[in-house]
């Protein structure tokens, strides 16, 4: 939980959010299979997924220019 913590609170999306050999990812072994069948419904699906308006992105989707 400490190793979590301190790299969500300083690493995670920033320029150190990189691999270390170090890291125990044991915990997060257990979503692989969710994630793969959300990725493929996702993929599957016969709409593409868009984006909600309002959402947290919105303001940086928006400035990129991408829909």
């Amino acid at each position: 939980m400490q190793q979590a913590k301190e790299y969500t609170d300083n690493h995670y999306h920033q320029p150190s959010d990189e691999y270390h050999a170090d890291s125990d990812f044991t915990g997060r072994c257990g979503n692989g299979p969710l994630r793969f069948r959300l990725g493929w419904e996702a993929a599957s699906a016969s709409k593409l997924v868009g984006w909600q308006k309002g959402d947290e992105f919105e303001a940086a989707r928006l400035k990129s220019g991408t829909n």
